[in-house]
């Protein structure tokens, strides 16, 4: 699956403009935009020496009105791993990735919040 999702949220679009272009009424931010891919790719090749090292630590926290199980909230998340990967140049299930998963029960708007961190 190589293409970016396109049946999310109203808010996955909003904190991802890059992906799915600006979205009318969304919050616009002040800083400038960085070039991560380039930089991630020269640590990943700098790393490949010690195969199978993790090198990016991928965090999926969901925000709902209501928990789910474990494995039905990672399964929620399929298609954002797989994008996220994706846009890296990486398969989702590379052992250079570490991926995380959380929940969180909200009243306020239901969405995803995605960090990424370089090892």
């Amino acid at each position: 699956m190589n293409e970016i999702p396109k049946n999310v949220s109203e808010s996955v679009r909003r904190r991802n403009p890059h992906l799915y272009g600006p979205v009318v009424g969304a919050v616009a931010t002040s800083q400038s935009k960085q070039t991560a891919i380039p930089a991630l790719d020269r640590g990943i090749q700098k790393r490949q020496k010690g195969k199978g090292s993790v090198v990016l630590i991928i965090t999926l926290i969901t925000c709902r009105f209501r928990a789910l199980d474990d494995d039905g909230n990672v399964s929620a998340l399929k298609p954002l791993r797989d994008a996220i990967a994706n846009s890296l140049g990486l398969d989702d299930g590379d052992s250079r990735i570490r991926w995380e998963y959380g929940q969180t029960e909200t009243r306020g708007e239901q969405g995803v919040i995605v960090k990424i961190a370089h090892q």
